[in-house]
């Protein structure tokens, strides 16, 4: 049953009924579908026929491993957890000042909150495996160009969360600190840092969490650690020594992403 499109209410006044957008909302995003199908060669049949047999082949390659191989594999681990922190840190380190300047309510210059905010839109548009690409051109095939490309994505991202944030406390502490002749410098140490910090350490620890992650594909472009190894290991066939690899790379994420939120359960 269809509604009218004026209503009388009791008082005598006529209420018009909005128009309905959700079948034209609901078209759209059919289209959407429909061209997002056209366009990446979306096929059920493969997902249902095909499909199934490959990955039984593909698992039965894994199996069974060599055992013998989790004794080359630690160093590599341990480069990428180390590539992964200090790229974190630098990151971290280098966002912590700009926060500040990128924050519309500390930073009142106009011309310089822009510029700061389309080169942090730059760098996080740019994704991280571009970052490892160009830098491995300049610095050869390493885990120091993981690190940088790292430290470059977590510096762009952590920045963006936390001028989020700093946008959202209060404010009152530091407008009396600075009517009482207090510097901005001297008010945001004493009245917004100790507002932040604990956000702030739990980003950080989020962002290493999810750069132990990214750095295993790093090593695809040649930014060293576990995903290089892998990567040659897949190139060689020699797949009994990949399951190996695979399981390491998952303990390795299982751990730091416990620690992670061990951590950051403490923080909060």
């Amino acid at each position: 049953m269809l509604l009218p499109k004026k209503i009388t209410v009791s008082s005598g006044n006529s209420v018009e009924r909005p128009f309905n957008w959700t079948p034209i909302i609901v078209l759209i995003v059919l289209l959407i579908v429909w061209g997002a199908t056209e366009m990446t060669d979306f096929d059920f049949t493969i997902i249902f026929t095909k499909a199934p047999s490959r990955i039984v082949r593909f698992f039965n390659r894994l199996f069974p491993f060599n055992t013998n191989y989790f004794n080359r594999i630690w160093v590599p681990v341990a480069q990428t957890l180390a590539m992964s922190f200090l790229g974190t840190l630098i990151g971290a380190l280098f966002a912590f000042p700009t926060m500040y300047f990128a924050s519309s309510n500390l930073n009142s210059n106009k011309i310089s909150l822009f510029i700061i905010r389309i080169i942090l839109s730059i760098i996080r548009t740019i994704p991280i495996t571009v970052y490892a690409i160009v830098f491995s051109m300049v610095f050869g095939l390493n885990s120091f160009v993981g690190m940088i490309a790292i430290a470059l994505f977590t510096y762009s991202i952590l920045t963006k969360m936390m001028y989020d944030y700093i946008e959202t406390v209060d404010m009152d502490a530091f407008e009396a600190l600075i009517a009482t002749g207090a510097s901005k410098f001297k008010a945001y140490w004493v009245a917004i840092l100790p507002q932040i910090l604990g956000v702030f350490s739990s980003q950080f620890l989020y962002n290493f969490e999810m750069n132990v992650r990214s750095s295993a594909v790093l090593g695809y472009v040649g930014a060293g650690g576990i995903g290089l190894v892998l990567d040659n290991q897949m190139k060689l066939n020699l797949y009994q020594n990949v399951t190996p690899i695979l399981i390491a790379l998952l303990a390795t994420v299982l751990f730091v992403e416990f620690l992670s939120r061990s951590l950051r359960r403490r923080l909060s």
